[in-house]
């Protein structure tokens, strides 16, 4: 799939205090959940814990008192007995994650696999099985002095064009037609990449 993602550490739910102003939360409440990067938009919380299994906000009374010393320790979970099941915790959520993880990984490893021949096949700077008119996209914006380097979206190779003013009248319709095909469900259309190899041609 090839989406960037990573995990992100936290709390759900805690208890609010009003008159000192804390939210307290308790080892109980830990929490973990995943994060994609979408294209565009920056990083997203992508959690899929039922919303039923989360813990709700719970708001003290306001003649509850906090549950803190006067060394500022709660008095509910300062034991090394709560701070045991803290590491416990996070151990589990860790290894929960890694696990699951593991067969998208494999599945991942698995694609990119290629035989020594087929790499010295690739020319450089060219990403594996792309299509035509990416792949002439490319050596057109080497010939425009732009090279688009492996590690670079379509997205960000047009708006360094247009940064420098060399953004084609084609660029909107190669955007939405590669990210249609790549990120969407739309299928391949002969006719349009035909249209855009042609268009990319006559820019070079």
């Amino acid at each position: 799939m090839n989406i960037p993602s990573r995990i992100a550490y936290g709390w759900s739910g805690g208890k609010w205090y009003e008159g000192p102003g804390y939210l307290m939360f308790r080892a109980s409440e830990a929490h973990a959940w995943t994060e994609i990067y979408v294209e565009g938009v920056g990083w997203v919380v992508f959690d899929t814990t039922p919303p039923g299994a989360r813990n709700p906000i719970d708001i003290a009374d306001s003649s509850e008192q906090l549950p803190l010393t006067e060394n500022g320790q709660d008095d509910l979970d300062s034991s090394t007995a709560a701070l045991e099941r803290t590491g416990n915790l996070w151990t589990y959520l860790a290894l929960s994650v890694g696990l699951g993880f593991l067969p998208l990984c494999l599945m991942l490893l698995r694609l990119r696999r290629r035989s020594p021949e087929k790499m010295r096949t690739v020319p450089e700077g060219l990403l594996p099985n792309a299509p035509g008119y990416l792949t002439r996209f490319r050596h057109a914006c080497r010939e425009h002095g732009f090279p688009m380097p492996a590690s670079r979206t379509l997205r960000q190779q047009l708006h360094s064009l247009a940064q420098n003013h060399r953004k084609p009248d084609f660029a909107d319709e190669l955007l939405q037609y590669h990210y249609s095909i790549t990120y969407g469900n739309d299928p391949p259309c002969k006719k349009r990449e035909s249209a855009l190899t042609k268009a990319i041609r006559l820019w070079t």
